[in-house]
């Protein structure tokens, strides 16, 4: 196609009046049957204004809905990509602090559990140890109450068996 005076815009622009997406707009400009003249910029195509809105009018496109477009994707400025990642390296280092410290206080405490429950067995294992002894003590006391009443009994008998004694001339003579 040959280049005229016209108004050139890009396919973008082109698109948005014809109401259709980029590629559909392309097919109008290229092939045997091409409706729009283009012009080719480096990599860039051009239409031109006139023929776009010729091709507009023919299609009838304000009767068409209008084609939502993708959103343009904006490049994030490296500094605050680099702001971003340090600070969430910063947030990680601090969890993993966390996660290090919670750790411990649960290996402590898995720690005094097991410790409070030898503790437990060793207190068992004094109070058997002191019911025994009060066991042992409780017979002893019996042992020895017998063993007083015994040796009362003893001393009876000893006191019954025993020949009286003779008392002596002078405790005869006072009367004891």
């Amino acid at each position: 196609m040959t280049e005229r005076g016209d108004q050139w815009i890009t396919v973008e622009d082109a698109a948005d009046i014809l109401r259709l997406t980029t590629r559909q707009t392309n097919r109008y400009g290229t092939g045997p049957d091409a409706r729009l003249h283009i012009k080719r910029v480096g990599r860039r195509v051009l239409y031109s204004r006139q023929d776009v809105e010729v091709l507009a009018e023919e299609l009838n496109v304000t009767l068409r809905p209008t084609v939502a477009k993708p959103p343009k994707s904006e490049l994030v400025p490296i500094g605050e990509v680099f702001e971003t990642m340090n600070a969430m390296q910063l947030r990680l280092e601090q969890a993993a602090l966390d996660v290090g410290r919670l750790q411990g206080l649960l290996e402590a405490q898995r720690q005094q559990i097991a410790d409070s429950e030898a503790i437990r067995k060793k207190l068992q294992d004094v109070e058997a140890e002191r019911d025994r002894l009060l066991q042992v003590q409780q017979r002893l006391d019996e042992a020895e109450a017998e063993r007083d009443r015994l040796q009362q009994r003893v001393a009876q008998m000893e006191d019954e068996r025993a020949p009286p004694q003779q008392q002596s001339l002078w405790n005869r003579l006072r009367g004891k």
